[in-house]
């Protein structure tokens, strides 16, 4: 068997010289020896986990299917499967070393200016548009392919001019009422003005009523390394919050001083555009995640806006979920094709992702009818130039990766795109800095 830590002592327990040294080196390393804290054990073989700490805050229960097809639960799962060492042998490459959750924790409230407090996920506002029709709903998650009703999300208290924490508490499959139990509870905590950014996570049968802070780290959350290999960069590539119509409809009313109501998904209203603010990655376990801003020509037949109008398009140096993803990936198609999965067709009421302001997915050919299907345009096709332009941003990301492995730090040179560097670790931290912002979340 091998053996790894499980989790650590909250910071409020820990005192003395070992963290004051630690985090007077700019809070560059802080795992190990003086704050560790359980044991899991590790099969060698398949790795496995075959034994570990008791952890009182996830109830048992099935797991539902929806939640074994959920990508963030098998991403997760194919990193439990990895042999203990590989989050160390590739952490070992960016320079740097694990961090246990409170160390991370106090590294994104020093970087964001907030802090993620314990929370509720039931006093969150339910997101709309859930209830299937059988063919689908009006705005499924994107995330799972899937109508999810009973998920909630809320703007946590505390948030500031400049940073602002979001939590959301989906259901995959659990009931939707009469039950506080989820299978996905996610926090994203983020600081326009300097682009800090922070993803917490917890999977599976998760308690949803007072939710710990991460910085008191009970073993409700998954760990740094654990959260980084789901890949959450690979599909928040070009800012902080990724904004489909699931939860674009909870945007922000124009002008609401301090994020308005805390149902309100943080919007363009608010400064978070994802077109000029900064991104940059909190934590050792991020230290070799990078994004690029990918620009390219319209597609000719492409008379609409240029997809880079609203927000940037960008690629990641990781996978999210196997694949080239994120804006300038995946979610290009995505987001113009013509249907969307456990979606009803495209329609007023239920409108296709992109661009802004379009109903359908293109045009008939043979007439100015909007469409769907070739099927409805008689002898023409339906065609769209949004998905056009969208395929170009596609096919730059997918070359710019190649045949490179992640975590590379120069893609490939392609003809007609270019790649200016986004995403990057958080490297703001000072001596200073640390040692007086760590002073005041332990006292």
């Amino acid at each position: 068997m091998i053996q790894r830590p499980l989790g650590s002592r909250p910071f409020s327990k820990i005192i003395g010289g070992a963290v004051a040294a630690c985090l007077a080196a700019a809070l560059a390393s802080c795992s190990g020896g003086a704050v560790t804290g359980a044991i899991e054990e590790i099969d060698s073989n398949t790795g496995a986990i075959v034994a570990a700490a008791t952890d009182t805050t996830k109830p048992s229960g099935a797991i539902t299917r929806e939640q074994q097809n959920s990508p963030l639960y098998q991403a997760y799962q194919a990193y439990l499967r990895q042999r203990a060492d590989a989050a160390q042998l590739r952490l070992a490459a960016g320079g740097g070393v694990s961090d246990t959750q409170a160390t991370y924790a106090a590294k994104c409230d020093i970087a964001t200016g907030v802090h993620v407090p314990s929370f509720t996920c039931g006093n969150g506002a339910e997101v709309p548009g859930q209830t299937s029709s059988g063919s689908g709903c009006l705005k499924p998650n994107v995330l799972h392919g899937a109508c999810d009703p009973g998920s909630k999300f809320q703007v946590l208290p505390g948030a500031t001019a400049d940073g602002v924490a979001v939590a959301h508490c989906r259901k995959v499959g659990l009931p939707a009422t009469g039950s506080t139990t989820y299978n996905d509870i996610a926090v994203i905590q983020y600081n326009k003005k300097n682009g800090a950014v922070c993803f917490y996570q917890a999977l599976t049968n998760v308690e949803g009523n007072n939710v710990p802070a991460p910085s008191v780290d009970t073993g409700f959350w998954i760990s740094p390394a654990g959260t980084e290999a789901i890949k959450c960069t690979g599909c928040h590539n070009n800012g902080a919050f990724i904004r489909s119509p699931y939860l674009a409809q909870l945007a922000t009313p124009a002008g609401s001083p301090n994020l308005g109501s805390t149902s309100h998904l943080p919007s363009t209203a608010d400064g978070y555009d994802n077109n000029v603010t900064p991104l940059k990655f909190v934590g050792s376990d991020y230290a070799t995640n990078l994004t690029w801003a990918v620009t390219t020509a319209r597609a000719p037949s492409d008379t609409g806006l240029a997809c880079t109008t609203c927000h940037r398009m960008a690629v990641s140096n990781e996978l999210g979920f196997g694949y080239v993803n994120g804006s300038g990936g995946h979610f290009a198609l995505l987001a113009t094709a013509r249907t969307q999965a456990s979606k009803v067709p495209h329609s007023a009421s239920s409108p296709i992702w992109m661009r802004p302001g379009q109903i359908f997915y293109g045009k008939c050919s043979n007439s100015t009818n909007n469409c769907n299907q070739d099927s409805e345009c008689g002898l023409g096709t339906c065609n769209s130039g949004a998905a056009a332009s969208a395929a170009l941003f596609n096919s730059c990301s997918t070359n710019f990766w190649g045949s490179n492995a992640e975590h590379f730090t120069s893609g490939n040179s392609v003809p007609g795109c270019s790649f200016t560097p986004l995403g990057a670790p958080f490297a703001g931290f000072s001596p200073a800095q640390a040692v007086s912002g760590i002073t005041s979340i332990l006292l």
